[in-house]
Parts: C-alpha cells; structure tokens; sequence
C-alpha cells in the first residue's frame, strides 16, 4: 500500500526538493558548513586546514557554490596581503535548523543498523558519526 506521504509529493515540491539537494550535494560542502557553524567567520586556509583531504582547487568551486546561492558571505579586506573572511549570510543561517534534522537523523540511523547489524559492521559509520556537530554547536549558532 503507497504511503499517503508519497502520494502528496507533487512535482512542485519535487522540484523544491530537487533544488535544495542541488545546493547541498557536494562532498565537501557539509563539512565547509560544519567549520562555519563551529567557528563562525573563517579565513581561506583556515578553512583548508581544518577539512582533511580537500585540496585548493574544490575548496574554491565548493565556496564560490555556496557564496552564489548566498548561504555564505565572502568578505574581501583592502589590505596586503589580502585577507578574505567566510561566514553565513542571514538566508545561510536558514539554513542551520536543517542540517540539525538531517544530523539527528543520522544518528537515530546509525543506532538502528547497530541494532540491525551489530557495532562491528556499521564502525566506520559511527566513526563519522563521531565529527558530526553536537546540541552546543547547534544552539550556538540558531
């Protein structure tokens, strides 16, 4: 029997959804978006130093993405050497309560294949579990 929730899902809204994952899909643009929640404003190679295995090329193309749907602000200093800072914009800053669901989702997925499949099969999940933002960072930042 067809969920009735499903059945509500209409091309519109399938449209908005579509649209929403085409601004978040990316390899690295949750983790960007984690650094900026934690710390707020960030510099360029702050950023690159604190997302392991991202080189400068993607951090660029993953930043100049977020900074065209204005999630992130780019500020350029007038000095020399240059100094650019990255922080939410008010819209970007939307976007937050979201990632928080999709984070506590995770995590009740994650103790469900535990108790599907045993710890020793899902470890490298919980491993990433274990860099996910908690409450503090959360309610920091909304």
């Amino acid at each position: 029997m067809p969920d009735e929730n499903i059945a509500e899902f209409d091309e519109f809204v399938g449209c908005n959804f579509t649209t929403s994952l085409d601004i978040l899909v990316g390899k690295w643009k949750f983790m960007i978006i984690f650094q900026l929640m934690t710390n707020e404003t960030m510099r360029y190679n702050e950023l690159l130093r604190a997302i392991p295995g991202i080189n400068k090329r993607m951090l660029t193309l993953q930043l100049k993405e977020l900074e065209y749907h204005k999630i992130i602000h780019r500020k350029v200093y007038n000095q020399i050497p240059p100094k650019v800072e990255y922080s939410f914009t008010q819209h970007g800053r939307s976007l937050l309560p979201v990632i928080r669901v999709m984070s506590d989702w995770g995590e009740t997925h994650a103790q469900y294949l535990v108790k599907e499949y045993g710890e020793e099969n899902v470890g490298t999940l919980l491993n990433r579990l274990k860099n996910t933002p908690d409450n503090e960072v959360f309610n920091k930042v909304t």
